[in-house]
């Protein structure tokens, strides 16, 4: 029984187990990763982080290179990456965790993988975890919908690869829970593996090379050695460009990261259980939400997601909450802005019945790809995290969120700035499609697409994916 609670408390319905925690909004690039930065360079005991897709890039390899830093300071550094979206290099990896050196930070850092390809099982690969969570000495945390790649942070060369996006910063009890977290995932959960770096492990990069093919085996193992040594080189270059303050942001006193932290009374980490693989979790993440819907809307509902195709259950929700008089706005990516043109496709197959539920929908121009993914409730509530309003959120992907607020408090501050952020970065940029049942016209959102989207949509159109529970690919 108690092992049952532990898991069905976790509800976003739940108010006797949300705290008090100091939050604040970071919705401009530099200022989420200058927040990072800090963090990391302030941590005493341990940093754990787990991100859907890490790239192998400048901005990347210097966050990892300042990871590496901190474990040979002696903190205790966890890292979990979905196999799937994992650019990293072997050699890159073992350089990161200080297989090849001398210093303390193969002592104290750690990378183990969500889901890595199972030959037997192949369907299984669907099952990832989407999770965005970086957490500082069980205090501090980072949630929201950023990954790691310069293009989470608008430092892609062409704004068209650039994500529109936004996180919390938190300090306080819900970061503990966040810990906890995320150590059941790493522990107990049967998807998540130790990575493998077959010859660039210690074992690979010292074995002792003997008989017919020790020739062989000694190019191999100089090579990989090489590789490393390589990888080593490049992360200290851009640690050394970070430290000359020659990169994008620079070392600050945290102080000025805490300086406009806003005190919520109201603040509940939300999580599906992690010890367990998500086909056999009962109380997912989606759930949660639609429940909470449910339960606190009782005058409107703002949604902004990147995919916007819900389940069958999702869709009948809506258009309970619609029949009962709450106004429900939509805003996502248009097919110009989508980088996923798929469920864009997906999308279209359910825009009448949106439309005809009466909810108001907004469809993003760009130049960047929109990326936010969050809700306010009655202007009061405010929920941001990982999740997407699509099915492989609702039913396949690990999913992690952030809810502030209550509807017998004041709004926050956090909840009036992410309403801004939405209104005037977001829907501001956006064009109206529907709106009291009716569908207006999209030629300038039909102009702003390309020749080449144009086509690859054509193609999706035909895809038999399109339809499917798991869709593609999501982000």
């Amino acid at each position: 029984m108690k092992k049952l609670m532990k898991y069905v408390l976790p509800s976003l319905l739940i108010s006797t187990t949300c705290f008090a925690d100091k939050v604040k909004l970071l919705e401009k690039n530099d200022e989420a990763l200058q927040a990072r930065v800090d963090l990391i360079q302030n941590a005493k005991k341990e940093i754990f982080v787990e991100y859907y897709e890490v790239a192998s890039d400048s901005l990347s390899l210097t966050g990892l290179s300042m990871l590496r830093k901190a474990a040979e300071g002696g903190v205790k550094v966890k890292i979990l990456i979905d196999n799937m979206h994992n650019s990293l290099s072997d050699a890159e990896m073992a350089a990161v965790l200080g297989i090849s050196d001398s210093t303390k930070a193969s002592e104290n850092i750690e990378i183990k993988v969500f889901n890595p390809l199972h030959s037997l099982n192949p369907l299984h690969l669907t099952y990832r975890n989407h999770d965005k969570l970086m957490n500082i000495d069980g205090e501090m945390m980072i949630v929201g919908g950023r990954n790691v790649a310069k293009n989470y942070f608008g430092k892609a060369k062409s704004a068209e690869l650039n994500f529109k996006d936004a996180d919390a910063l938190v300090v306080g009890d819900s970061a503990k829970e966040s810990k906890q977290y995320f150590l059941d995932l790493w522990n107990k959960n049967p998807e998540v593996k130790t990575v493998n770096l077959n010859r660039y492990s210690y074992y690979g990069l010292n074995t002792n090379c003997n008989g017919e093919d020790s020739a062989s085996c000694k190019d191999q193992r100089e090579s990989a050695n090489k590789e490393v040594k390589t990888a080593h080189d490049k992360l200290n270059s851009y640690l050394d460009v970070f430290m000359s303050g020659k990169a994008w942001v620079k070392t600050e006193a945290i102080s000025e990261m805490f300086k406009d932290l806003e005190d919520i009374k109201n603040v509940k980490f939300a999580y599906s259980d992690p010890s367990k693989s998500m086909k056999n979790v009962e109380n997912k993440l989606s759930a949660q939400i639609m429940q909470s819907f449910s339960v606190h809307a009782k005058e409107n509902i703002l949604i902004v997601t990147p995919y916007l195709y819900p389940t069958e259950d999702g869709l009948k929700s809506l258009e309970k909450l619609s029949a009962a008089g709450i106004k429900i706005k939509i805003v996502t990516n248009s097919l110009a802005s989508t980088d996923v043109v798929l469920v864009h496709a997906a999308y279209l197959t359910i825009k009448k019945r949106l439309t005809d539920m009466g909810i108001e929908i907004y469809e993003f121009k760009g130049p960047e790809i929109l990326h936010c993914k969050g809700v306010v409730i009655d202007d009061k509530i405010s929920m941001m995290g990982s999740f997407n309003f699509d099915r492989r959120s609702a039913l396949i992907n690990r999913e992690i969120g952030i809810r502030m607020g209550g509807l017998n408090d004041e709004a926050s501050q956090f909840t009036k700035e992410f309403i801004k952020f939405i209104n005037e970065e977001i829907i501001a940029n956006s064009t109206l499609v529907s709106k009291d049942k009716i569908e207006y016209s999209t030629k300038d959102l039909d102009d702003a697409i390309s020749d080449k989207k144009k086509k690859e949509f054509d193609v999706e159109l035909k895809n038999p994916m399109l339809h499917f529970e798991f869709g593609k690919k999501q982000i």
